[in-house]
């Protein structure tokens, strides 16, 4: 059945302010968590669970074989499709639960970590947990219900927040990170399972798998790279630098990528969602792709600017002096961040209408380019990691933008000009608040961050403003139209 354009739309509208509540407040339970416990808790704390949670997510990789995008994607689904997931699921998330609480000892000895026994330990019961609830995911995700799935992250982000803060103070180190995870995991099930009345029958059918491996596999296959691509540069530091050393990169890393997800994420998941409802309309989902673009350019890059713009004053302000390190290491990946939002766009796109073995290969190449490079370069510290994932994030846009505009029909005009105007008002927001953290160079930290931020946003609101018409506008009606509704009541 074809999903008419206006209801899509409108759903996918709506879909965005709840991923926008869900994700901006789980980002900052995320961050309160990340600045509190970082101050409680040693780099090498950090580390340990960093090097955990690599295990951990392969392990949910293997679990959901890409069967819930599949759901997503898929035109038609019934019970059974459901049902046959959950329990293929569930038996996996078994077997790996147990292989990962078995190897803890192997992987600990070899890594030369003595710490991650109890931690892989702990956490192998993730897969079981998460494998519960990925159906029921998948059912609000393919109906657009975005509503539920906000609930979800919320609330287990803000209880996983509780635990991990006392636990830390009653010095349980390390482990409170792990509890953080198990809780939040734990929760988001009890969420999941409130906002569906679906429940699993006992009924498995080997063809409904069979009909959902042919886009899950590719997922699959997808998502085991995606994760090699975010954490091939974790996994090098741990083995060559230590679990202190990683400790520090994952703060700087973890403190971008928590702001990222509060911009890029949240159109990403929409736009999924949205393009795969959409995938025979194509003058529609093109549309889509287009408005939803211009919107995460613009937001995202003001926000990368003024990360750039006080990474020194915000990591010395928040995390404290033994974190020192970290500001140089944010600076540098800020700089991809600029270039992952596009490439994640056509990537998604191509994703959504049946093309996902394109994204698949492009990942493949991207992460074999990225082992090689930051396995090479280890040897010369956290510094030299980041400027290759930097450089291989650069080089990843301008093949994706090949790729969209040769298999796709994505013209270069479409991103030409919201990157184009994004990347003036960014450049100009960064003199600014250049200026003023040079006119403020001897004054305290947090004047300095916060006067240099707010020059940097209102130059930036400024520059867009006059540049977009468009945009002006709608932002002009959107005002007149609450003015109207305020005075008439």
């Amino acid at each position: 059945m074809t999903l008419k354009v206006e209801s899509v739309s409108s759903k996918a509208n709506s879909g965005f302010l709840w991923s926008a509540a869900e994700r901006w407040s789980a980002q900052i339970f995320s961050f309160v968590a990340l600045v509190v416990l970082a101050r409680l808790l040693t780099p090498e704390s950090f580390g340990v669970v960093a090097t955990a949670t690599i295990l951990v997510s392969s392990c949910l990789l293997i679990t959901e074989q890409g069967l819930g995008d599949a759901l997503v994607q898929r035109r038609e689904v019934d019970d059974l499709h459901y049902s046959s997931v959950f329990w293929l699921n569930l038996a996996i998330a078994a077997v790996c639960a147990v292989a990962l609480f078995g190897a803890a000892g192997i992987l600990s000895s070899w890594l030369k970590m003595p710490k991650l026994i109890p931690v892989i330990q702990v956490l192998s019961v993730v897969p079981l947990i998460n494998a519960t609830s990925k159906v029921h995911e998948a059912m609000l995700r393919r109906n657009l219900e975005f509503r539920g799935l906000a609930v979800r992250r919320v609330a287990s982000s803000f209880v996983g927040l509780i635990v991990a803060i006392t636990t830390a103070l009653f010095g349980f180190g390390a482990m409170s990170l792990v509890f953080q995870q198990i809780t939040a995991e734990t929760v988001g099930c009890i969420v999941l399972w409130h906002q569906t009345a679906w429940r699993p029958s006992i009924a498995f059918s080997k063809v409904r798998i069979q009909q959902l491996l042919g886009f899950g596999t590719s997922m699959f296959i997808l998502s085991i790279v995606t994760m090699l691509n975010t954490r091939v540069d974790d996994m090098a530091i741990s083995i060559n630098l230590g679990a202190a050393v990683l400790g520090i990169y994952t703060v700087a890393y973890g403190f971008l990528r928590a702001i990222n997800g509060g911009f890029n994420g949240i159109v990403l998941r929409v736009a999924f969602s949205q393009f795969c409802r959409l995938q025979d309309q194509a003058e529609a989902i093109k549309a889509g792709f287009r408005g939803t673009f211009r919107m995460a350019a613009y937001s995202g890059f003001i926000v990368f600017t003024l990360l750039a713009l006080g990474a020194n004053d915000l990591i010395h302000l928040m995390f404290g002096q033994k974190w020192r390190g970290a500001d140089v290491i944010m600076r540098i990946l800020t700089l991809s961040a600029f270039f992952q939002l596009p490439t994640s766009f056509i990537m998604v796109y191509l994703r959504s209408v049946g093309f996902p073995h394109l994204n698949t290969g492009f990942m493949i190449g991207l992460v074999a380019i990225l082992a090689l490079g930051v396995f090479g370069f280890v040897g010369y510290g956290i510094v030299a990691v980041a400027w290759v994932v930097t450089g291989v994030t650069i080089l990843g846009f301008f093949v994706a933008l090949y790729l969209g505009a040769r298999v796709s029909a994505l013209r270069f005009s479409w991103f030409g000009t919201a990157l184009f105007l994004a990347s003036i008002a960014s450049g100009a927001a960064a003199t600014g608040g250049l200026l003023v953290k040079c006119l403020l160079s001897t004054a305290e930290g947090w004047l300095r961050l916060s006067l240099s931020s707010l020059c940097g946003f209102f130059i930036y609101l400024a520059v867009v403003l006059a540049c977009d018409k468009e945009l002006r506008e709608k932002i002009g009606s959107l005002l007149w139209g609450f003015t109207t509704r305020m005075v008439l009541r």
